[in-house]
C-alpha cells in the first residue's frame, strides 16, 4: 500500500487535502463481516493520530485541515475493523498553508 497524494513533504495551499492510496493484491469491500480474509478490508485514515474516516475507496478528501505540519497515516484493516498481523500501514508528512 502507498499513499499517492499527498506526497511526503508536500506543501498544500488551502484547507482541503485530497487523499489517494494505491493498494495492490487486496480488495476494498464495503460489507462488514466476520469472514476475515487477508486480502479484503477497508482503509482507516488518521490525521495527526486522530481517526478521520473509514473509507471503502482508495480516494478521500480531508476538509478543513488547519495550517501547519501534519502526519497522515492510512491503515488497511480487516472487514471487522481490526488490524491485520502484520499491520498494513503507510504514512506521509505534509504541510498546509493558507
Amino acid at each position: 500500500m502507498q499513499i499517492v497524494t499527498p506526497t511526503n513533504g508536500e506543501v498544500i495551499r488551502g484547507s482541503v487535502v485530497p487523499v489517494r492510496v494505491r493498494l495492490e493484491n487486496a480488495t476494498i469491500v464495503a460489507a462488514t463481516t466476520t469472514n476475515i480474509r487477508p486480502d479484503r478490508g477497508h482503509l482507516h485514515l488518521y490525521l495527526d493520530d486522530q481517526i478521520e474516516s473509514m473509507n471503502f475507496s482508495t480516494s478521500a478528501t480531508l476538509p478543513a485541515v488547519k495550517p501547519g505540519l501534519h502526519v497522515l497515516r492510512v491503515e488497511f484493516v480487516a472487514s471487522d475493523h481490526l488490524p491485520f498481523d502484520p499491520r498494513v500501514i503507510a504514512q506521509v508528512a505534509f504541510e498546509v498553508k493558507r
